[in-house]
């Protein structure tokens, strides 16, 4: 079981997730705190998997309270979660060796979603945000194979796995056969495999999914 600490200003933010992951038997904990001081107090005294924060609080800048954090405790895990611009935020999100980023606005669902795939070990963010670093050569030796994957291409990859075809994977996901051969494309790449039966292997090999 997980131990999660939500940092954000509004009490009603904080109820909110608190109470999305608290109907999960996955979680053990779900601490709140709405200032730095208080962040860094429950850090300090009890274990943490997870830190969710909005990039701002109180004028204090999350990015360098995360920092802090993890110079201590380097095996927290982090998402930040923000109503900001994404394609900015998201990207220092990534820059500062975050877990994930994922908007304020997004469905409940799809925040619980992210989550979960962070504690599992993958890194959260768009494929739009993870094709604009500059330097993807550096960060994919710094990071495990599935740590690089986004959401989107865990989803394909778990359909590829059971033996979906493109067409029913494209349906299923609402997008074009020709997306979901770029996805594969991008997996394949990723995980150091030239053929399915590969990706299939190096799955059950790992246990990534």
């Amino acid at each position: 079981m997980y131990s999660v600490l939500v940092i954000d200003e509004s009490p009603t933010i904080l109820i909110a997730i608190k109470s999305l992951l608290m109907q999960s038997d996955a979680f053990e904990n779900v601490f709140v705190a709405a200032s730095s001081k208080q962040s860094l107090d429950i850090v300090n005294k009890n274990h943490i998997d997870l830190i969710i924060t909005d990039v701002e609080l109180q004028d204090d800048d999350c990015f360098l309270l995360l920092k802090n954090i993890k110079r201590k405790f380097p095996k927290i895990k982090s998402l930040f979660f923000s109503s900001k611009n994404e394609s900015i935020y998201s990207l220092r999100a990534l820059e500062a060796k975050a877990n994930g980023f994922i908007s304020k606005g997004k469905d409940v669902e799809e925040i619980l979603f992210a989550v979960q795939h962070v504690l599992k070990g993958y890194l959260f963010f768009s494929a739009e945000v993870l094709s604009n670093v500059s330097d993807m050569a550096a960060l994919s030796k710094s990071v495990k194979p599935k740590w690089s994957l986004t959401a989107r291409e865990i989803s394909v990859l778990r359909c590829m796995v059971k033996g979906v075809k493109n067409k029913e994977i494209a349906e299923s996901l609402f997008i074009s056969e020709k997306t979901v051969s770029t996805y594969k494309t991008r997996i394949m790449t990723k995980l150091g495999v030239t053929s399915v039966m590969e990706m299939v292997s190096y799955v059950e090999k790992n246990d990534l999914l």
